[in-house]
């Protein structure tokens, strides 16, 4: 019982029973844990709030963001001959997303005068694939040169990837509604008991 008359800060002079110090004790308790609930509440409604400011900034500032993307994108068609790290990045994008240039396949033409061969595909399966001088006179719609923009195919991906991250992202918040309402109840229930 002494450990708790130290805790409590009950001076030994003080005629407080050995019976009334755990019920002293208890009440600071609850004292302790509604503001510990209040606190949680408090902590989840900032987070919440915060995450709530992130998502309209990055819908307000979509088209800035798009806009950057796109410039970055043609500067480094810019350095395409020149930097290695530029032509593998431009190589690799155009292979995989089966795309040509930013906007479309003719930027290559305007900007350097011909198309990389990324820019080109195989028309069958196992066959070779074209050679510099078929990629560079192909026209828009050939069946051996890719006809969407690089830009469009990262701008779908990353629609399709944000569809997920928007659904997780209102779960969580929701499961932070349903906590930070439980925090509120749990606080109440404490002081309504003492």
């Amino acid at each position: 019982m002494w450990c708790y008359r130290r805790i409590l800060k009950i001076s030994w002079t003080k005629h407080t029973s050995n019976e009334g110090v755990p019920g002293q004790l208890n009440k600071d308790r609850e004292l302790l844990s509604t503001i510990k609930a209040k606190k949680f509440a408090l902590c989840l409604l900032v987070i919440f709030i915060i995450e709530l400011a992130v998502g309209i900034a990055a819908a307000v500032y979509k088209n800035d963001f798009h806009k950057g993307i796109k410039q970055l994108m043609r500067e480094s068609m810019n350095k395409y001959e020149t930097n290695e790290a530029d032509r593998m990045a431009w190589d690799n994008l155009q292979t995989k997303l089966k795309c040509c240039g930013v906007d479309k396949n003719n930027d290559w033409i305007l900007l350097l005068g011909k198309r990389p061969l990324s820019c080109c595909h195989a028309t069958r399966d196992g066959s070779q694939p074209p050679e510099a001088i078929h990629c560079n006179s192909a026209k828009t719609g050939d069946e051996i040169l890719y006809s969407d923009g690089c830009f469009d195919m990262i701008e779908y991906k990353a629609e399709e990837a944000s569809k997920v991250l928007i659904g997780v992202g209102i779960g969580i918040a929701f499961v932070e509604l349903i906590g930070i309402v439980l925090a509120c109840w749990l606080a109440s229930a404490i002081k309504s008991r003492s």
